[in-house]
């Protein structure tokens, strides 16, 4: 399917402004000036991205693709150089996000339940440098700069001498800490590039995320720059009613939401969804199927280099992950039934899991089979499934 992305100028430089919490001001979004920015070309950049991502959705191989992250930490005051328990946290968020497994997740409003999706993407902190030595996947550097101007420096904190340069950007995710508010006055959580026009790989390649703002859970911030970092726009990119972001799984909407008061928010006469990471709402708690069927593609295409990356061998994945997959499940999430398609021709025994770990169905199924869950609790659940010499376990989102 192709998805034509429909607006005047699309971010190439995709500088997130986050209202960190109710008593802070509106964020100031440079978003549109900084892509306009010597960049005429950016249209055709995100056409040819488009076309490349959409031609790249099957992944080969099974599981789940694992991202090795660094984060630099790059900070010239104490409050700066941010603790080891703050950055494995908001790491282990995005890897949540982006797997389902967000606390919020039954927050969506029912409107929009049917398009969640579990992107299926994990992360994890390094466990090996580029050289192959063990590391936890953190690095801190001291800076004389009291703070990086996104406006006039927005890569000075990746290179010496007043920062650190990137690990092997076509191998990790690269993630610079450090200050870019500073006392000017507008607050921005964060920004990074999309993957254009030689963007993906280059030393430039990476989040950045300011030490305070950045890091405040509810903003998600480095799941949203993620998610531009894998190629999505806003979900008000363009600020019109005639411009959106390319999904049509994403309602159109003229504005960024601050925050999510109003369950009945209409913009451009539909349903506004707050709820998009992709958004700047304080209440973010899901990405789309198109969304994430457009990651993968990205993943798999112009970011494939990071598929074949050791910085986290050996890491432990979710247990749903499989490099020989034998079992399927759609609709995923489902709210009715659950059709499970297996390569047997025998019967495999079956336990589905609720999230408090109670079996909540049991017993032996065959290829086909349909589980009802409509009288289940919404939430996440996982089908652990027992064949001849092979188990797998799958996850599914119950919705309402």
């Amino acid at each position: 399917m192709h998805h034509s992305f429909r607006q005047f100028g699309a971010i190439l430089f995709a500088l997130l402004a986050i209202q960190a919490d109710l008593k802070a001001q509106n964020a100031v979004c440079l978003t549109d000036e900084l892509m306009m920015r010597g960049r005429p070309e950016v249209e055709a950049l995100l056409e040819q991205l488009n076309a490349q991502a959409w031609s790249h959705q099957q992944r080969q191989g099974g599981g789940s693709p694992v991202v090795p992250v660094v984060v630099h930490v790059v900070w010239n005051t104490a409050s700066e150089n941010i603790s080891d328990a703050v950055i494995q946290g908001f790491v282990a968020q995005m890897d949540e996000d982006f797997n389902l497994m967000n606390a919020n997740a039954g927050s969506v409003r029912p409107a929009f339940t049917s398009v969640v999706a579990d992107v299926g993407i994990r992360f994890c902190l390094a466990q090996y440098d580029p050289q192959g030595n063990a590391t936890t996947g953190i690095t801190r550097t001291y800076t004389t700069d009291t703070w990086f101007d996104p406006n006039n420096e927005p890569h000075k904190m990746k290179g010496p001498p007043d920062g650190i340069s990137a690990w092997d950007p076509t191998r990790y995710l690269n993630i610079w800490v450090c200050d870019i508010v500073g006392s000017s006055g507008s607050i921005v959580s964060g920004y990074t590039y999309l993957p254009t026009g030689g963007m993906a790989g280059s030393w430039q390649d990476g989040l950045v995320i300011d030490y305070y703002y950045g890091t405040q859970p509810s903003a998600r911030t480095p799941t949203h720059e993620a998610g531009h970092y894998f190629g999505l726009r806003h979900t008000f990119d363009g600020n019109s009613c005639f411009a959106d972001d390319g999904f049509t799984d994403t309602p159109n909407t003229n504005s960024p939401t601050w925050n999510c008061n109003n369950t009945n928010l209409m913009k451009c006469s539909v349903l506004t969804q707050y709820e998009n990471y992709m958004d700047y709402s304080g209440c973010t708690a899901m990405f789309t199927m198109q969304q994430a069927a457009y990651m993968n593609g990205v993943l798999n295409g112009v970011r494939s280099s990071l598929l074949g990356s050791t910085g986290c061998a050996g890491w432990s994945a979710l247990p749903e992950d499989d490099e020989h997959p034998r079992a399927w499940l759609h609709p995923n999430p489902v709210s009715d039934a659950l059709t499970v398609r297996v390569a047997s021709k025998s019967p495999v025994a079956y336990r589905l899991i609720d999230a408090t770990g109670r079996a909540v169905r049991q017993g032996s199924l065959i290829d086909g089979a349909l589980l009802s869950v409509a009288d289940l609790a919404p939430g996440l659940h996982w089908l652990q499934l027992e064949g001849a010499g092979w188990t797998q376990t799958l996850k599914t989102s119950v919705i309402r």
